[in-house]
């Protein structure tokens, strides 16, 4: 099972994302309300996330400086980073995230491309 963490400011969008990646087989391992809290925890995972789905427009830190940091602790996370502003996606990619999408999500096509990215993944470690 693909373990995710969520984070998103957006209380209605974290429930919603909980619920959508649950229903298509993901496991929601925990989520955070900002990016601030997002290192926090992400300090404090035992086990890592395969992914992070980061928004990029949140209080206190930001999922640009959320994914610095959280690279800063484990250069092989994963952050998929979202937005409705997509002319932070060069900066997002230049940061380290893996991929940049558009908010609103299509989660048909987010769906797919976790898949990918899990299974590219799996396919370097061997």
């Amino acid at each position: 099972m693909i373990n995710i963490f969520i984070v998103d400011d957006n209380i209605i969008t974290l429930e919603l994302y909980k619920e959508l990646f649950g229903l298509i087989g993901f496991n929601v391992i925990d989520i955070a309300k900002n990016g601030e809290e997002a290192v926090a925890k992400f300090q404090k995972f035992i086990i890592k996330p395969d992914l992070i789905i980061m928004d990029y427009h949140m209080p206190r830190k930001n999922g640009i400086e959320a994914t610095q940091a959280i690279l800063e602790i484990d250069n092989s996370a994963k952050v998929i980073i979202v937005s409705g502003d997509s002319s932070i996606k060069e900066k997002a990619l230049a940061t380290g995230a893996i991929c940049f999408n558009k908010k609103p999500l299509n989660i048909s096509e987010l769906e797919k491309q976790m898949h990918l990215l899990i299974k590219r993944d799996l396919a370097g470690s061997d």
